[in-house]
């Protein structure tokens, strides 16, 4: 399992990082657009976004200029919120839509910065010689969840409040946390570290692991209810796990010879949408919460990933990686109707 448990934290951190270190030249970016980390606005009117302007090779001196776009979500409007001249990434919308969450890196350091949701008002929220990554914010608008390697090199979780006062270390151990969110009702945590899950108050008390014995898990994501957690597991395979939040009643939703994986809960807590490499290639796939009805949403020979669903669950904003473009895609949840939000842009 060891090997697996690197395949996860690999992209995790791909994720986390906005996709940033592929050696992409800054000549070769004169020629093709890179636009990742699709977040919406509470209302689901806009689309924050990240746009890179300009990277050299990974690795020391590498170098990555980027900023915060948002869009509207029908297209059109497109406005550019942060002048950084760093890599400004992985914007989210706090709860009531008021502010905007970013990671701000510069010389090889992330730090968490807010601002409105106009780019207005930029404040630096954590400041030290460690990196920190949020992992999301709480639906009372009261909490920024995240990971810091500043007491320990492999990273423990934390939480702050909206100003960046009042942090409080979460978890105590030498295992990386791999991802980690708030419940929907703002009362636990779920996370996974190393080959297990576990499940907390937001104050760090009463950790339980969620896995048997001889049972794995990664990357948890609750039910809109808070009532079940989604996951993947390895059993020859990657597949899509579901389970109550006490670790009952575990059901395996998928079952295929190749990757299933990112599963979440679409906003009513009837679907899961999840990534699937079954046909050859990272493809948008979505299912029934018993794995029944699963059905392919993309089709194209680029990657098509990190999707995030409308507030209202109507539509799907999504990463894909198409005739050497990244660009930002919206889409109903049946799959129809695409359109590319940000082809037009630089």
């Amino acid at each position: 399992m060891k090997g697996f448990k690197y395949l996860f934290v690999a992209v995790n951190l791909f994720f986390i990082t906005g996709c940033n270190n592929d050696g992409i030249t800054d000549s070769s970016l004169d020629s093709f657009r890179k636009n990742s980390g699709a977040a919406f606005s509470n209302d689901g009117s806009k689309i924050a976004y990240s746009h890179t302007f300009k990277e050299t090779p990974q690795g020391k001196g590498a170098k990555i200029i980027s900023e915060i776009f948002t869009v509207n979500a029908n297209g059109g409007n497109t406005k550019k919120i942060t002048i950084s001249n760093v890599h400004s990434f992985k914007p989210i919308f706090s709860s009531n839509g008021a502010y905007i969450f970013y990671q701000f890196e510069k010389d090889d350091n992330i730090e968490i910065f807010r601002m409105n949701a106009d780019g207005s008002n930029q404040k630096r929220l954590t400041n030290n010689n460690s990196s920190d990554i949020i992992y999301g914010v709480s639906n009372d608008d009261s909490k920024i969840l995240f990971y810091s390697t500043r007491d320990n090199s492999n990273g423990e979780l934390y939480i702050m409040d909206y100003e960046g006062n009042n942090l409080i270390r979460l978890t105590n151990n030498e295992v990386f946390e791999e991802t980690a969110e708030f419940s929907p009702d703002n009362s636990k945590i779920v996370f996974s570290s190393g080959t297990k899950i576990y499940i907390m108050d937001i104050y760090g008390n009463t950790i339980q692991d969620l896995m048997q014995v001889n049972e794995y898990g990664y990357y948890p994501k609750y039910s809109p209810d808070s009532s079940k957690i989604v996951y993947v597991d390895f059993n020859q395979n990657w597949d899509i796990y579901i389970m109550d939040i006490n670790g009952k009643n575990k059901t395996k939703l998928t079952n295929n010879n190749n990757t299933d994986f990112s599963p979440m809960f679409s906003p009513d807590g009837r679907k899961i949408l999840f990534k699937s490499e079954r046909d050859a290639n990272v493809e948008l796939y979505i299912m029934n919460t018993d794995g029944s009805e699963q059905k392919r949403l993309t089709y194209n020979e680029g990657y098509d990933e990190f999707p995030v669903f409308s507030p209202d669950g109507s539509k799907i904003a999504y990463h894909s990686e198409r005739n050497s473009n990244w660009d930002i895609y919206i889409m109903n949840v049946d799959g129809n109707n695409k359109i590319n939000l940000t082809g037009n842009n630089y």
